[in-house]
């Protein structure tokens, strides 16, 4: 009787040692597929970012044609739509839900005005679609 319940007691240990070395795989399993789900989202993250960084430059490359574009002949000249005011005030003390001061709404918009030309209303260097024009009546917060 003795042999048996030794062969018995081996054969619980076997079923034991089955059941961690399968827990141990199924862990492993488990964890790389857990790496797996980091790494995909970590290089979606960084695609990403490439894209926000290429839509960047080519923002930053329309902008600077545009500022080439339009004050880039010696006739041209720029200045800030706050030379506009007519009543003095100072842009940094108004808050953002008064009305606006000296008639201009958006007093840190860059405008380029054609020097030959003093009747002409100034461009405007604002993001905006490429078929709208600007002038001092359609200046709205929108815009900003």
């Amino acid at each position: 009787m003795r042999m048996g319940s030794r062969f018995r007691n081996r054969r619980g240990f076997a079923l034991i040692l089955v059941f961690s070395l399968a827990s141990i795989v199924l862990l492993l399993g488990l964890s790389l597929v857990s790496l797996t789900q980091v790494e995909t989202a970590s290089s979606q993250y960084d695609q990403g970012m490439k894209v926000a960084r290429a839509n960047a430059r080519l923002a930053l490359q329309m902008a600077i044609g545009d500022l080439q574009e339009f004050a880039g002949p010696d006739q041209r000249t720029t200045a800030t739509a706050d030379g506009l005011r007519t009543d003095g005030s100072d842009p940094a003390l108004t808050t953002f839900n008064l009305p606006p001061a000296g008639g201009v709404e958006q007093p840190f918009w860059t405008g380029v005005w054609d020097v030959d030309n003093s009747t002409n209303e100034p461009i405007w260097l604002v993001t905006r679609p490429l078929d709208a024009t600007y002038t001092i009546a359609d200046n709205t917060d929108q815009g900003a």
